[in-house]
């Protein structure tokens, strides 16, 4: 079997640049792997291992590593901003050299990874893992664009409503099971669109919710609102 070495930068000042570097990465090794190109991405290995409280220097990873690094085939350079000026960028490339293993370097485009790193904190977590991987597995992020995302939104909302077209306002407190579930379908489809498009668009979905519902209460003062559906321009502040 072979098997390349991913290697691209970690270290920086910013937390922040660390978790999305840590995050891209490790979606570069899925990617890869889902295409079937094995590789041993040492980033997604050891940077759990230490959260879990194996803590080593610079120096022990780097001897794990480039042990890691003589049992493969070819190293792969992932050239996120910054990797110039990596030590342990470096120092792989030195190594893989001294090995004669081949060098590749690989072009990251940040844009279609620019929300990845939101995934951790997102109540949603477990969800948006789950959309990324069916849509890397299947090749599909290329056709997930706003513009496209949004669009299929109004599509899958033209969809629930065709359950309640026609129906009295009585009729469309649907109780037959069969159609419940139909609904459920629809509403579903509705929600990991609407999630996907937040997600593409760096927009915490369940924050803008809260948001959203503030400024509502403040448009339509109870006191003047109570049993009224008038647009707040209709009345009177």
């Amino acid at each position: 079997m072979c098997v390349a070495y991913l290697s691209c930068p970690y270290f920086d000042p910013n937390p922040l640049v660390k978790e999305k570097r840590h995050t891209i990465v490790t979606r570069v090794a899925f990617e890869l792997m889902s295409q079937g190109i094995m590789v041993y991405s040492p980033l997604t290995h050891n940077l759990p291992i230490d959260h879990l409280g194996i803590h080593g220097t610079w120096a022990t990873w780097k001897e794990f590593d480039h042990t890691m690094l003589s049992r493969c085939d070819r190293l792969i350079v992932l050239k996120l901003p910054g990797w110039e000026n990596s030590k342990g960028v470096a120092a792989e490339i030195a190594r893989a050299k001294e090995l004669e293993l081949p060098v590749e370097w690989r072009e990251i485009h940040e844009d279609k990874y620019k929300c990845v790193s939101n995934i951790a904190s997102s109540p949603y977590k477990g969800i948006l893992e789950r959309i990324q991987a069916l849509n890397s597995e299947r090749d599909w992020d290329q056709f997930h664009s706003p513009k496209n995302l949004a669009m299929n939104l109004g599509v899958e909302t033209g969809e629930l409503m065709e359950h309640f077209r026609w129906l009295t306002e009585s009729q469309s407190f649907v109780k037959s099971p069969q159609k419940l579930s139909e609904i459920r379908d629809e509403i579903g489809d509705i929600f990991l669109v609407l999630l996907h498009l937040s997600h593409v668009l760096g927009i915490e979905l369940n924050q803008a919710a809260h948001d959203k519902l503030s400024e509502i209460a403040k448009k339509y003062p109870v006191e003047q609102s109570k049993g009224r559906c008038n647009k707040y321009t209709e009345i009177n502040h």
